[in-house]
C-alpha cells in the first residue's frame, strides 16, 4: 500500500512481509528510505531512519531528566527526536514532534493556567495556524508568526458568540 511512481514504490507506504511482519514508512526506488518502522509479528518493533533498505539510526523511547522538568518520548542518541512530551516544572507541557531537541511541527502546548495552543510550532514557538482554547471556555483561531498573532483571528466566547479580531505583529488593531 502507498505511493507508486511508474511501478516503483515512492513516498509513504506499507510493505507486508511473507512472515507476517510489516514495514510502515518511507520508500525510495522500492527500498526503505527515511523514517520508518518494522512491526514484527511477536509485537516488537524497530523505528528509525533507513537508508538503502537498512536501518541507519534507531530511535529509542525514554525519559530525560532536565533542569526545568523532564521529557518522555522518542530519542535519537541523547536528543529529543520524534514524538514526545516535555513536562516543565512550572506546569507547562509540550507534546508533539521534536527534531534535534527542538519542538517543531504539529503539536500542542498546554500552559500552567490550562490555556492550550494546538497547532504548528517552529523551534518551540507557535508558528503557523493554531487553535487556542482558554480555561474560560472561549476559543480563538488564526496565524501566529514566532509566538505573535498576525492577521485575522476568529474568537468565540464560552456561549458561542463570535467576532473577528485583527492583529499586526502581535498587537491587536481593532
Amino acid at each position: 500500500d502507498g505511493s507508486w511512481n511508474h511501478d516503483v514504490m515512492e513516498g509513504y507506504g506499507t510493505y507486508y512481509f511473507a512472515n507476517g511482519d510489516k514495514y510502515e514508512g518511507f520508500f525510495k526506488n522500492n527500498v526503505f528510505e527515511g523514517r520508518g518502522t518494522i512491526y514484527h509479528k511477536d509485537k516488537s518493533y524497530e523505528t528509525g531512519y533507513w537508508s538503502n533498505g537498512r536501518i541507519k539510526e534507531s530511535l529509542t523511547y525514554g525519559r530525560q531528566e532536565l533542569d526545568n522538568g523532564y521529557y518522555e518520548g522518542e530519542l535519537l542518541g541523547d536528543e529529543r527526536h520524534g514524538q514526545g512530551t516535555y513536562y516543565f516544572s512550572d506546569g507547562r507541557k509540550m507534546e508533539g514532534k521534536w527534531e534535534h531537541n527542538e519542538f517543531t511541527g504539529k503539536g500542542k502546548l498546554t500552559m500552567a493556567d490550562g490555556t492550550i495552543y494546538d497547532g504548528y510550532f517552529t523551534n518551540g514557538c507557535v508558528d503557523g495556524f493554531c487553535d487556542v482554547y482558554f480555561p474560560s471556555g472561549a476559543t480563538t483561531s488564526g496565524i501566529f508568526i514566532m509566538n505573535k498573532p498576525d492577521g485575522t483571528f476568529r474568537y468565540y466566547d464560552k456561549n458561542g458568540r463570535g467576532r473577528f479580531d485583527y492583529y499586526e505583529n502581535g498587537k491587536k488593531i481593532n
